[in-house]
């Protein structure tokens, strides 16, 4: 299993991201401020989840242009409908992706599979959520 260390991920030590037959594993690294100590979080993200996020990409944005994080949040909730299985409006649930209670399970898978799409160079992230396609397929 190839793996690929990404430098100063989220202001973070390094990240580590190796994939498998049907995910990716990625591990960030981080130094405690007031400790000092060194922690490793590991995460896993279907290969399923970051397709459907490039597919995404191939069909909602345009080649070469920056969006904005509202509007690829936007898009990805009204994909999935994921504000239905929670029974919320869109913009509620857009709030949740924000720092509510379902951010941890619906949010990041979403944001790790931009992380993964950066490094197989089919984006570039900027900080702050925004993206832009720089990949034709």
């Amino acid at each position: 299993m190839e793996e690929i260390i990404v430098e100063g991920w989220k202001g973070k030590g390094e990240t580590r991201i190796s994939q498998s037959l049907n995910d990716f594993r990625i591990i960030e690294v981080r130094k405690e401020k007031e400790t000092g100590e060194i922690k490793e979080s590991i995460h896993f993200v279907g290969k399923e989840i970051v397709n459907k996020v490039w597919e995404m990409f191939l069909d909602k944005c345009d080649l070469e242009k920056e969006y904005k994080y509202r509007f690829l949040i936007r898009k990805w909730i009204e994909l999935n409908k994921i504000n239905e299985k929670y029974n919320l409006t869109i913009e509620q649930m857009i709030e949740c992706f924000n720092g509510g209670k379902y951010r941890k399970l619906e949010y990041f898978p979403f944001y790790y599979s931009l992380k993964i799409l950066e490094v197989k160079q089919k984006i570039i992230y900027y900080g702050r959520g925004g993206c832009k396609r720089i990949s034709q397929y």
